[in-house]
């Protein structure tokens, strides 16, 4: 992905140049963090990371950071560089969403990965229940849901590869239920939250007790 607003199809031949340059920088090595060092807990501030690469391969994986401030590694940066510069050239033919209508079809036909797909949906029972409710998650081909509490508890998150048969159902329901035409704030008795991107294309809707009903065909 390119800056979160083009997909990147890589051929073999820049991926192989990728790992090369990875490689011949002899990336495995690198410390996890240049900079600056950690701090008593008192003075602790956020880093502010200026360079990030992290490497996935299958359940490996190797990340650096160079942070702002303290010790600068001219090898983490110019490696970065080296990246990016053969990557940027073929963000011009990456694929972008017009809107998030155009990224949904987009994911229906295959021309963007299901990688590309961002949905949460969070539900809580109506008021006064002490039931918890489901939080669910797609994010990077990924598919998790955890029970959630409201200031109780939050349970653990159980995840799984999303299936291509699971991708074309939600992304048809999707489709047909066209969030991107419905209002940000609906009526309900309980809690209903959904989130939904393609690339940088997004549409939120939140449903509560306290908000007025919407007219009656969004609603």
């Amino acid at each position: 992905m390119w800056g979160n607003e083009r997909q990147v199809s890589l051929s073999t031949k820049d991926r192989g140049a990728l790992i090369d340059m990875l490689l011949d920088a002899n990336f495995a090595d690198f410390a996890a963090r240049y900079g600056e060092t950690s701090k008593a807990d008192k003075q602790e501030a956020p880093l502010r990371v200026i360079c990030r690469i992290h490497v996935a391969v299958q359940a490996v994986e190797k990340t650096s950071v160079q942070v702002l401030d303290g010790e600068q590694s001219e090898q983490l940066l110019g490696l970065a560089r080296r990246l990016l510069d053969h990557v940027e050239p073929l963000a011009a033919r990456g694929v972008a969403a017009t809107d998030l209508d155009d990224g949904l079809a987009k994911l229906d036909s295959g021309t963007l990965a299901g990688d590309v797909l961002g949905v949460r949906i969070l539900t809580l029972p109506a008021d006064g229940s002490t039931e918890s409710g489901p939080i669910l998650r797609i994010e990077n081909g990924q598919i998790s849901k955890q029970d959630y509490a409201p200031g109780e508890a939050i349970g653990p998150i159980h995840t799984e590869a999303l299936s291509e048969c699971q991708l074309r159902e939600i992304v048809a329901a999707l489709r047909s239920a066209r969030p991107w035409e419905l209002p940000v704030n609906l009526y309900a008795d309980a809690v209903t939250e959904l989130e939904v991107s393609v690339l940088s294309q997004q549409k939120s809707v939140y449903a509560r007790p306290t908000f007025s009903p919407a007219p009656a065909k969004q609603q």
